[in-house]
């Protein structure tokens, strides 16, 4: 569906070479670039200020003198700090409202596309920037990890904690709180048992509420064991044809690959 959404990309750093994330580095690209170097570091940073000048002039050129600003969960990435020291710098030309999603990957979309559809029923910004607080106090988002040496790379997890997870071959649930923090919650010793828990997870928060929206998500490509947790969650909790978002490059340089999961919204 056609929607007034800009997206301010942030950027990858592999050795000496920087990629824009979605665009010059694609999903399934970067996740045969993980398997194919798994030893390897990556390292993701915000726009550059000369990025972000030419993104608010051009948006200033277009005629829009308001402009709100979703971002990545400032807990996960330094985009909202960075952003909000630098937007001072726009305020002749536009009024930027900057939203921390506490969040991040496709609920962080998700609150893009509501508030633009808030827009379109003729909602001011305070009004949308309400109802926008009541969906980000009401998701979760959870996701299962192979491999915690990715998080110990990007400074989220002690390396000692990693070898000897991965030495017990330990899968990982990890959760985005209602802070926008990412947390270990459980430490679960095969793929099977961590699919089930996830299911159990999504089955209690189904139960919150009967006007839900839930979604899955996985790095890359809908490999093996993306199916065989789609099958799971469709078949235990009567949930057919869900739709599923590839996890932005950006968010599996922290998760790594062979990653999946979903969150849901509820009302």
């Amino acid at each position: 569906k056609t929607h007034n959404v800009r997206l301010l990309r942030l950027n990858i750093h592999i050795g000496k070479e920087t990629f824009i994330d979605g665009e010059t580095m694609r999903a399934e690209q970067f996740e045969d670039w993980l398997l194919e170097h798994p030893n390897e570091t990556v390292k993701t940073s915000p726009p550059i200020i000369n990025v972000m000048t030419r993104f608010f002039l051009k948006i200033a050129d277009e005629g829009y003198d308001e402009v709100l600003l979703i971002t990545m969960s400032s807990l996960l990435s330094r985009t909202y700090e960075y952003l909000k020291e630098l937007l001072p710098i726009f305020a002749d030309q536009l009024n930027i409202y900057l939203f921390d999603s506490k969040s991040a990957a496709f609920a962080e979309g998700y609150l893009a596309l509501s508030a633009d559809q808030c827009f379109c029923k003729g909602w001011s910004m305070e009004q949308t920037i309400t109802y926008l607080e009541k969906l980000r106090k009401n998701n979760v988002l959870f996701f299962g990890i192979n491999d915690l040496s990715y998080l110990v790379h990007n400074g989220r997890l002690s390396q000692r904690a990693s070898f000897i997870a991965n030495m017990l071959n330990v899968k990982p649930l990890i959760q985005i709180n209602s802070q926008g923090e990412a947390v270990i919650m459980e430490k679960i010793l095969s793929a099977p048992r961590l699919m089930n828990t996830m299911s159990n997870h999504l089955e209690h928060y189904m139960q919150m509420s009967k006007n839900y929206k839930v979604y899955l998500l996985y790095t890359g490509r809908k490999g093996e064991a993306f199916r065989e947790f789609e099958h799971i969650v469709a078949t235990r909790n009567n949930l057919n044809s869900l739709p599923s978002y590839p996890l932005t490059p950006v968010v599996s340089a922290n998760t790594g690959p062979n990653c999946f999961g979903f969150g849901i919204f509820w009302v």
